[in-house]
């Protein structure tokens, strides 16, 4: 069961994964995580290389990690969720035990999953493209109560 101690506001800077290789052209991300009594939601703010920026997935479920994307994961007794999401706020949602298998979700368990796009893809003055998305996931969709 996943457990969630505190219901306040939390910011986040990400930092990339420690196993690849450092790239000057990096994207740079902070999170906003707030979690109540439905629900997970989570705000993300990307600003990332014109040269590296995609954005090609419209649907729920095609592979958004080829994509410029934002991840999920958390981590409950039945295995794990991994929720992925573009600048266009498509997602691919797997539950699994382990990388291999998982069950992808299914449009109904989509469309529980709240996403709005606070900006859009953008070049600014810095060169760099910025983009802004927010998502709530309900604690159903992970198998939780409410609370």
């Amino acid at each position: 069961m996943l457990m969630f101690f505190d219901t306040h506001p939390m910011h986040y800077s990400l930092t990339p994964n420690p196993l690849w290789t450092p790239d000057p052209q990096q994207p740079k991300v902070t999170a906003d995580i707030e979690i109540d009594h439905q629900t997970l939601s989570v705000t993300f703010n990307v600003i990332e290389s014109p040269s590296n920026f995609r954005c090609e997935c419209t649907q729920d479920g095609e592979p958004c990690w080829q994509d410029s994307c934002v991840e999920i994961f958390l981590k409950a007794d039945t295995g794990y969720f991994n929720f992925e999401f573009n600048s266009a706020g498509c997602c691919l949602a797997e539950h699994g035990l382990s990388r291999s298998p998982r069950r992808r979700f299914e449009a109904d368990e989509y469309a529980l999953i709240l996403r709005r796009v606070l900006q859009s893809p953008q070049t600014m003055t810095d060169g760099k493209i910025h983009w802004a998305l927010h998502v709530e996931i309900p604690h159903k969709i992970l198998n939780l109560p409410s609370w």
